[in-house]
């Protein structure tokens, strides 16, 4: 994902479950009777057409797909989402999530379940959350209200208990209709501390029509298309575990990268380079960047630092990114083969790497934001320095 709905990241269950234990019965409230709904239906299938507005956009970014899903329970055990071009799609099946390239005529495997789905953009139309909440919201305190209402729809808030620090503000709301309690649309609008710029979605519901079981089947192609799973995967098809440090040496070799005015741009072939791998719009690659910005004023002198985007084509919002964020290091655009396929079989940002640049060996990997990255990264420096 790209980047996937921030209510997927906010409304996580430890967030949901915060409130305080009640036993008020909510048997005739909207919201509640939104999510019995989605929660019993099987079977469910809508288009969905997205208007964003992403932190470093300057336009306002238009798509439509179609969703088609499968559940058991609060488990989504089938996902199909189809774009509005048809040119690629995402599947889950079997707890195997797949990104298909038609004019490729590939599956690409890409994770187990639905967290495995969360890096592709295409899950944006797709508001995870919503769809594994459990039926217990009923017995707390309710973190949502109604806000408006007519004789069609109840326009709804949701509470957020906790946010991150770095979030100055936040809207979430939920358009209900009353005859059938489902969600024709969802708007989400998010201020960040120390930064003018937003970050707007608004989802929009159409056309709901419940397909019986029968009905919910594979696409022809998954047997007809070619399946490239990544060396990461195990022979029996399970993930193998991953951990931050390098289990097997991995060697980077013929390294494609480009200046943001695309010359090819050559690696140093001595010393150690740092590799800071993100996306624009990446929540956990923003509050990354200021620690890597940090430690690179601390290491510049032994250490060769690189800011690398493989995702993104725009370069005036990847400039826009880099000077909203104070990036001083050189900033670079991948090739066409990912240094995150190649590392870790799969594109997930942020990715840190640590690389010893005359053999290419990668000596250390992190994916993923946490609190104490300053002091992992630096534990990595000092031990290979």
């Amino acid at each position: 994902m790209k980047t996937r709905l921030l209510l997927i990241f906010l409304l996580s269950a430890n967030v949901l479950f915060s409130q305080v234990s009640s036993e008020k019965s909510q048997s005739g409230d909207p919201f509640l009777n939104s999510v019995l709904k989605i929660f019993f239906l099987e079977n469910i299938s809508y288009e969905v057409s997205s208007k964003k507005k992403a932190l470093f956009d300057l336009d306002t970014a238009y798509s439509q797909a179609k969703v088609t899903v499968k559940k058991q329970g609060d488990s989504i055990i089938f996902l199909h989402i189809i774009n509005s071009t048809q040119q690629d799609e995402l599947l889950l099946y079997s707890d195997s999530v797949w990104y298909v390239r038609h004019q490729e005529k590939e599956l690409r495997f890409i994770g187990k379940g639905i967290d495995g789905a969360g890096r592709n953009y295409l899950l944006e139309h797709f508001p995870v959350s919503l769809y594994t909440i459990d039926t217990l919201i009923n017995q707390v305190n309710p973190f949502w209200r109604i806000i408006r209402e007519n004789e069609l729809y109840n326009l709804v808030s949701i509470d957020i208990a906790t946010k991150p620090e770095e979030v100055s503000d936040l809207r979430v709301e939920i358009l209900i209709k009353h005859s059938d309690s489902l969600i024709y649309s969802m708007i989400q609008d998010v201020g960040f501390k120390g930064m003018t710029v937003r970050l707007f979605q608004e989802e929009t519901f159409r056309n709901y029509t419940f397909p019986t079981t029968d009905q919910v089947v594979l696409p022809a192609y998954f047997n007809n298309y070619k399946k490239i799973i990544p060396d990461y995967i195990a022979i029996d098809g399970l993930e193998k575990s991953q951990s931050d440090s390098v289990k097997q040496d991995i060697f980077l070799q013929s390294i494609e990268l480009y200046d943001l005015e695309e010359n090819p741009f050559r690696l140093p072939e001595e010393g150690l380079i740092f590799f800071d791998l993100w996306y624009v719009g990446c929540f956990p690659c923003m509050k990354a960047a200021p620690v890597i910005e940090k430690l690179f004023n601390e290491y510049k002198d032994s250490i060769h630092f690189y800011s690398v985007n493989e995702v993104d084509s725009d370069k005036e919002k990847i400039k826009r990114f880099r000077d909203m964020k104070n990036i001083s290091f050189p900033m670079l655009l991948g090739g066409k083969e990912k240094l995150s396929v190649k590392v870790n079989g799969r594109s997930g940002y942020p990715l840190f790497i640590l690389m010893d640049a005359q053999s290419g060996k990668v000596l250390w990997k992190l994916e993923g934001y946490t609190e104490n990255l300053e002091e992992l990264i630096k534990n990595a420096i000092d031990q290979n320095l």
